[in-house]
């Protein structure tokens, strides 16, 4: 009884660990922006509500190619073990081609669509295009780490996320306040030093 416990734990915790991590992703990007005003930060939080509905469809789909691979693998076919991860690709694919349109070509309009002012939807518009447009990372980390996981690898999943985590934090914080730097050389007339 005590080794079933143990070994949900061995496959729920660093599951557990990596969805907090991915939501700690977004909570330093909003300690990020917050640097940037109140309307940075506004369109962001409210672009991390669209995007935090995308990661929720693509962790839907991870259980369900995770549970049809244990599946067959617990049968020991090992012939439809790969029939899950074609079809998996394919649903990944159009998922991920959808809100990445979405959120390039529609960003700004979904957000005003949720009653934001013009330039808190500018603003939240910028940030779902980019990160939005580049969903299709967040789709393969929750795709790769469903299969992983399913294959008897449960931490591996965890070690990405911690790496990506660091990595997200390195380039949103150079990014971020070089903008700052930028910015304020603007508002001093910098551009003029520049020359």
């Amino acid at each position: 009884m005590f080794k079933k416990y143990k070994d949900i734990l061995n496959i729920a915790l660093p599951a557990m660990g990596e969805n907090f991590l991915q939501m700690l992703m977004g909570m330093v990007d909003s300690y990020l922006v917050a640097h940037l005003g109140l309307i940075a930060i506004s369109g962001v939080s409210v672009a991390g509500n669209i995007i935090t509905i995308y990661q929720a469809i693509f962790i839907a789909l991870g259980a369900a190619i995770s549970s049809v691979i244990s599946k067959s693998l617990g049968q020991k076919d090992q012939s439809r073990t790969c029939l899950p991860c074609d079809r998996s690709s394919q649903d990944y694919s159009t998922t991920e081609f959808s809100f990445r349109g979405l959120s390039i070509f529609a960003g700004r309009e979904m957000i005003g669509l949720l009653g934001t002012e013009t330039a808190v939807a500018e603003s939240g518009g910028l940030y779902l295009a980019l990160v939005g447009g580049t969903i299709v990372l967040l789709g393969l980390m929750t795709s790769l780490g469903a299969l992983i996981r399913a294959t008897h690898n449960p931490r591996l999943p965890l070690y990405v996320s911690l790496l990506s985590n660091a990595l997200n934090i390195l380039f949103s914080s150079i990014a971020i306040f070089l903008f700052l730097i930028w910015a304020y050389l603007v508002l001093l007339g910098g551009p003029s030093y520049l020359v």
